[in-house]
């Protein structure tokens, strides 16, 4: 079998969730009034504003950490956003990598199988951190809100309770009837003018008073029910288990992410040793290093099934018997089988392949050969040395336990194997059978 190529691999052995107050609590009931007294100046006090200093750096993730860190200053900040998606899976990649170094956690020659989980594994890591990403945006939006919430409250209750209107309404309703006094005074058709003129000014700037204190009422009341549902809203931020806790939802996804990364991490480790070995695939698995380890697994993850896939191509599926005449001598009586067991004496890589076939039967019996595939067997060279070993004792088709004896005289293996043939090869190795 010297005449296979680049990858000759053993697939088979056989034979082997408010009420609110009452918003017009202070309002006008409408009834007539004299006019009050001018109200003294109201004085506001309230919070300042929070200063937001202009952004002068020109990279977009010191913007970003700068606008975090005045945030977070503000109070009602989450930790959960103070570090990037992937910061926790980089740290558990760095102990994977160690202890990979010393032994591999999978079994390298299953290369296939091993690059579809990998697939899957971070096709799901790439939806984590889409979502991921989604959750920071809208997490940091709320608790902006909650900033701004906060920080304007009694400012917007002192501008709303500070409009003028209802106080130069009342002060003009009281000085006006002073002055229709006094036009009156003068005894003539102009005097008299002016202060029919001055009373209905009187009359409809003390209606104005009352509108606009109304207005005044109940647009405060609304301003604070308004504030009071909205901080509920946002106190919703931090119950847990709730569709507004961004910050849980997103640590949540997070862990998910990690879980799935090192798995595939793990996975690609394995598979680099087999894909080199038998696919003469070089490439090492990228390092994590920065915020782009993923998309770089990802196209590293690609770049080796596309490997894989140009050399399954020139892919051959053959079957070779291969006739084995070092075991004892004698007769093997028909219909009865017996355990083998092989072991590869020597390997390059991967665990040491262990193949057990339950039962071998006779040549010749009407017994129905058994075939071994599976992870033992996969992608295995089936070049080199082996040590084989027949159990002593077997059983018939009838279920008769039987010795085995003196009556092996030798042994026929079947393989079925999937290898690259080389070109400079006569065909001769079609048809023929290896002594092993």
């Amino acid at each position: 079998m010297d005449q296979l190529e680049r990858r000759d691999i053993l697939l088979a052995a056989a034979g082997v969730a408010l009420v609110p107050a009452a918003l017009a609590a202070s309002v006008n009931d409408g009834a007539a009034q004299t006019s009050p007294p001018v109200p003294p100046a109201v004085k506001i006090t309230a919070a300042p504003i929070p200063t937001i200093k202009a952004l002068t750096s020109d990279s977009e993730a010191a913007k970003w950490a700068a606008l975090k860190a005045r945030l977070k200053s503000y109070g009602n900040w989450p930790k959960t956003f103070d570090v990037s998606f992937e910061s926790g899976a980089i740290e558990a990649l760095k102990t994977i990598s160690n202890q990979e170094k010393f032994q591999l956690t999978h079994n390298p020659r299953l290369v296939e199988p091993l690059l579809g989980d990998i697939s899957s594994l971070l096709e799901r890591c790439l939806s984590y951190r889409g979502q991921g990403t989604q959750l920071e945006i809208q997490g940091v939006a709320a608790y902006v809100n909650r900033v701004i919430s906060d920080s304007t409250r009694d400012i917007d209750q002192s501008l709303t309770r500070n409009d003028p209107a209802p106080d130069v309404a009342a002060i003009l309703a009281s000085h006006y009837p002073n002055a229709a006094a006094q036009f009156r005074l003068a005894k003539n058709e102009l005097g008299n003018a002016n202060a029919i003129q001055l009373d209905a000014q009187t009359l409809g700037n003390a209606k104005i008073r009352d509108v606009e204190t109304t207005r005044l009422s109940l647009s405060l009341a609304r301003l604070q029910f308004v504030q009071d549902i909205n901080r509920q809203l946002l106190g919703r931020y931090d119950v847990p288990g709730n569709g507004h806790n961004y910050a849980e939802r997103f640590d949540r996804l997070r862990k998910l992410f990690e879980s799935d990364i090192t798995s595939a991490y793990r996975r690609a480790l394995s598979a680099a040793a087999g894909l080199s070995a038998l696919f003469d695939f070089k490439d090492a698995v990228p390092p994590f290093d920065g915020s782009d380890f993923l998309d770089d697994f990802v196209i590293w993850s690609r770049n080796a099934m596309r490997a894989v896939a140009l050399i399954g191509e020139s892919e051959i599926e053959i079957v070779r018997h291969v006739a084995i005449n070092t075991i004892q001598s004698g007769a093997f009586k028909l219909n009865a089988g017996f355990g083998l067991v092989l072991v590869r004496s020597n390997v390059n890589f991967g665990p040491r392949p262990i193949i057990v076939i339950p039962a071998v039967r006779a040549l010749g019996s009407d017994r129905n050969p058994e075939s071994v595939t599976g992870g033992a067997v996969y992608n295995i060279d089936p070049r080199g040395e082996w040590s084989i070993r027949m159990s002593a004792k077997g059983v018939t088709t009838n279920n008769v336990p039987i010795e085995r004896g003196d009556w092996v005289k030798g042994l026929v293996i079947k393989l079925r194997v999937v290898c690259v043939p080389s070109p400079e090869n006569d065909g001769s190795w079609w048809t023929s059978e290896d002594r092993i």
